[in-house]
């Protein structure tokens, strides 16, 4: 991803609590067979229409390389 010759990879993890879902990405780079986080997107999809507490609303975000990093722009809606 950032053009050192080292591999990286995307990982996914995603949560459902009391109406709210929410999905994070982390870049992790595997070298000498050693994971090593490089990047944290906590937030990049976030919707808590189902909670029925505060604003409800859901937050997604469009997640490009530059760089060498991710970025993330996110937008947020209203709950349909």
């Amino acid at each position: 991803m950032d053009g050192d010759g080292i591999d990286e990879v995307v990982l996914e993890g995603s949560f459902y609590n009391m109406g709210t879902l929410g999905m994070g990405l982390s870049v992790v780079k595997l070298a000498e067979g050693v994971a090593e986080v490089i990047q944290d997107l906590p937030e990049v999809y976030l919707d808590n229409c189902g909670s029925g507490v505060g604003e409800e609303a859901i937050t997604a975000s469009v997640v490009s390389v530059s760089d060498g990093q991710l970025v993330a722009e996110a937008e947020t809606i209203e709950c349909p």
